[in-house]
């Protein structure tokens, strides 16, 4: 079975990304803070990271948000699938390190089923 990790503060997007992920056959693991993302992390590589911009930093910022992990992502895991999902004002953030973004809103259950077929 496909592993996902969902890197996600908002127990509403928590719950979106879960039915979405699971009806697409992965196993998911959700997350809330950065600390918990990279304990998840440390393991194998993940099918699949969906990584939220705005979840917050732990330990008073110094370890940033789901960009900076993504980064960190891709340096330890070159071909990984990490796609960001966010507010809007991050996508060229987002398409600076060549990422698929999905906006959160009225669609992002629609589109993030389009990205993990």
């Amino acid at each position: 079975m496909k592993r996902a990790l969902v890197i996600e503060d908002s127990t509403t997007a928590r719950a979106l990304a879960s039915s979405v992920l699971r009806a697409a056959g992965y196993a998911v693991v959700i997350v809330g803070s950065m600390s918990a993302a990279r304990a998840a992390a440390k393991g194998p590589q993940y099918d699949l990271y969906l990584v939220d911009c705005g979840v917050p930093a732990t330990l008073g910022g110094v370890d940033g948000d789901g960009l900076v992990f993504a980064r960190e992502v891709l340096l330890r895991f070159p071909d990984a699938r990490v796609v960001v999902w966010s507010a809007g004002e991050r996508r060229l953030e987002a398409d600076e390190l060549g990422l698929p973004f999905i906006a959160k809103g009225a669609d992002a259950g629609l589109a993030l089923a389009r990205v993990v077929r």
